[in-house]
């Protein structure tokens, strides 16, 4: 969440009794505001998530409801054509135009809707006004693959200092006026999380894992592991002898990972030269890196 950008508009606490909730769940509320030139906070909105600090930008999990209200505090009569809440969602690279992928807009009031108190205005007097609002967040979202419509999981955020892309969210109120004057806008960004489920591994490595002892490998239990396409490695040993050893690593099957535990692995040497394999087999001499790729656009479907 730190790494998510700030925002220069006035952000306040509040507390958590103070807005809408749809969640069963523990967490916070978060309120940003626009202020005129007084000081005087005339729009602000209240957002409930699990972000456990209300000074933190919102958080919400897969299936979670984004609920909390917008307040108006109008020292004069307005004339306003719509007030509207809106969820996006887009990829950036540095540099370019945001390629959105989500956008749910919710009409809050206009003047033929009643107020929550149930009258009609045709303009808004001065006063408070206040409407709770509830987003229903989608599981999948339809982009463009090639030339068809395919629906793909909603991607988590993504967002890190140097990193050339970043993936945000946004929740923007709208205040629409009428012509000849400017509407005015209340963005904030939020988190979103996807609950991925890993897969439980093949029955064999399960038994290993439980019993604490040596994990089976290719050879013993080839559907426990993918197996990578074998890399051949040559070189020069002790500056005289040339020699080449075939490595061959293998990743735990199936190929998701819960977060916070490890990643079993399987990396199998072969060759002719016993001295250079028993070298090359030392803990000390192997360096494993993941290596991730971050892709954006129209081909970034795969």
């Amino acid at each position: 969440m730190d790494d998510l950008p700030g925002y220069s508009r006035t952000t306040q606490l509040a507390s958590s009794s103070n807005a809408s909730r749809g969640n069963d769940h523990s967490g916070s509320t978060y309120s940003i505001s626009l202020e005129d030139s007084k000081a005087h906070k005339w729009l602000t909105l209240y957002v409930h998530s699990r972000s456990p600090n209300p000074t933190s930008l919102p958080c919400f999990y897969q299936d979670d409801k984004i609920t909390g209200r917008v307040d108006l505090d109008t020292l004069q009569s307005e004339s306003i054509k719509a007030i509207t809440i809106k969820v996006t969602a887009g990829t950036t690279f540095v540099g370019q135009e945001e390629d959105e992928f989500l956008n749910i807009e919710n009409e809050l009031w206009n003047p033929s809707v009643p107020l929550p108190n149930g009258s009609k205005v045709s303009k808004l007097e001065k006063g408070t006004y206040s409407w709770p609002f509830l987003i229903t967040l989608p599981c999948e979202v339809e982009v463009l693959d090639g030339k068809l419509e395919k629906g793909f999981p909603l991607p988590a955020t993504f967002s890190e200092r140097a990193s050339v892309g970043y993936l945000d969210y946004k929740l923007t109120v709208t205040i629409k006026r009428k012509a000849l004057r400017v509407n005015k806008t209340l963005v904030t960004s939020f988190a979103y999380v996807p609950m991925v489920r890993s897969q439980l591994p093949s029955p064999m490595l399960q038994k290993a894992i439980k019993e604490n002892r040596p994990l089976p490998g290719p050879e013993d239990d080839p559907a426990g592991w993918h197996v990578l396409p074998a890399v051949n490695v040559r070189g020069t040993l002790f500056g005289s002898r040339q020699v080449e050893v075939t490595c061959t690593l293998a990743l735990a099957n199936p190929l998701t990972y819960a977060r916070g535990i490890s990643a079993p692995v399987w990396l199998t040497l072969t060759g002719t030269d016993i001295q250079a394999l028993d070298l090359l087999s030392s803990p000390s001499a192997i360096t494993l890196f993941l290596v991730r790729s971050l892709a954006t656009g129209l081909d970034a479907t795969t």
